[in-house]
């Protein structure tokens, strides 16, 4: 099993039919601690128009449900088919599932960040990338 130095976290909101992502990120510039948080759907919706992210409180829901992470599939329950997960891939992306199926593929919105394991280089990741990302994700779904 990997580690997971970014501390993922991610939380379904019923009401707004969004997930809350949640990690912690180390800036190259700083050397404390720095938690962000954002609403997935609605930054990918965004990524088309401006491609910002707008972070947000982490306490900015009140009917959050915990979605468990996962650091390889082989740890999805097989009798949850309904019930969402996320798979971690690497530090800075992560696939989320409803039960053994998987829904789609995520980045997390940095470009150069301290993790557990050194410095890690996210040029890639950038909101276009994620936008693409999703994209191919939707059009490779049979």
């Amino acid at each position: 099993m990997s580690s997971q130095p970014l501390a993922l976290r991610l939380f379904f909101s019923p009401q707004r039919n969004d997930l809350l992502v949640v990690y912690d990120e180390y800036p190259l510039e700083k050397s404390s601690l720095r938690t962000r948080a954002y609403w997935l759907y609605e930054t990918e919706e965004r990524v088309g128009q401006d491609g910002h992210v707008t972070f947000v409180k982490t306490n900015s829901a009140s009917d959050l449900v915990s979605v468990p992470v996962l650091y390889t599939t082989a740890d999805l329950p097989k009798n949850a088919p309904e019930s969402l997960f996320a798979v971690t891939t690497n530090d800075y992306a992560f696939a989320i599932y409803s039960g053994q199926r998987e829904v789609s593929t995520h980045c997390l919105p940095i470009h150069f960040v301290h993790t557990g394991n050194g410095i890690a280089d996210k040029i890639a990741v950038t909101p276009l990338a994620m936008f693409f990302d999703g994209l191919v994700s939707k059009l490779s779904e049979p």
